[in-house]
């Protein structure tokens, strides 16, 4: 949408079938290798924070930590939150509440051992009077301990990300969609993927990182503190600001353009 929104013609290619005629070619995959023997005279660009090493043309690392040096063999490095690959709210998020009285709890699309539910279920028991919403995945388990009310939302989860007074969930896009509405975040890992942005969020003071086990303890803990739960949503806030494609796409099509001249 970035690229479109900057009046460029963007084709979606799966990442096996063969490319179009392009000035740029910009892979997002963790299987595939880019390759620039492949491609012809395009500029060849990918997205990675995987910490991979690539000889590429641009290369893409939204890990809010992320170094240029972690990928010394692209011409081009974008790293950091200010390239994280998450677009502008489509409405302004309200201030980060002084009360807790909407916990909002996930753990993704493909919760099937019960994570979020667990969680979810260990909140109940031990914030009493706070509001405790579970959100259930497509491919997730639907089952919920008594008390809990279930969130099932195919449009997506800006509205609960919205209303909630803090998040409990996996380090993936909705921790990003968190942090991006100002919201206090626990994420917890449930992916190996999902370490490298989940690390340098934590490092950077935008979430508090803990593991599944440990993720209803941190939520108490930072339910009881407000001045902590205010800064964490406040530096959430700054670190993922919804114009990283903009940036992407501005910065990738300069690069297009020049090898064009």
């Amino acid at each position: 949408m970035a690229f479109e929104q900057q009046g460029t013609d963007v084709t979606l290619v799966a990442v096996d079938d063969p490319l179009p005629d392009a000035d740029l070619v910009v892979v997002d995959s963790y299987r595939a290798m880019p390759d620039r023997s492949q491609i012809g005279s395009a500029v060849l660009a990918a997205v990675d924070d995987l910490g991979r090493d690539l000889a590429i043309d641009a290369l893409i690392d939204p890990a809010p930590n992320a170094d240029p040096e972690d990928h010394p063999s692209a011409d081009v490095v974008l790293a950091g939150a200010d390239y994280a690959l998450l677009g502008p709210d489509s409405v302004e998020a309200p201030a980060a509440d002084h009360e807790v009285k909407v916990v909002l709890v996930s753990a993704g699309a493909t919760d099937s051992e019960g994570h979020a539910a667990a969680v979810a279920n260990e909140l109940h028991l031990r914030l009493p009077g706070v509001r405790i919403r579970l959100v259930v995945g497509p491919w997730g388990s639907d089952a919920a301990p008594q008390g809990i009310e279930l969130v099932q939302a195919p449009s997506g989860l800006g509205p609960e990300l919205h209303a909630a007074s803090l998040v409990v969930t996996a380090a993936g896009v909705t921790m990003l969609e968190s942090m991006r509405a100002g919201r206090p975040t626990v994420a917890f890992l449930t992916a190996e993927n999902q370490r490298r942005q989940a690390d340098g969020a934590a490092e950077l003071g935008g979430i508090v990182l803990t593991d599944v086990s440990g993720a209803a303890d941190a939520a108490v803990t930072l339910a009881g503190d407000t001045p902590a739960r205010l800064a964490l949503a406040a530096r959430a806030a700054t670190l993922i600001d919804g114009q990283g494609p903009a940036r992407v796409a501005h910065r990738l099509l300069e690069l297009a353009e020049a090898a064009n001249r």
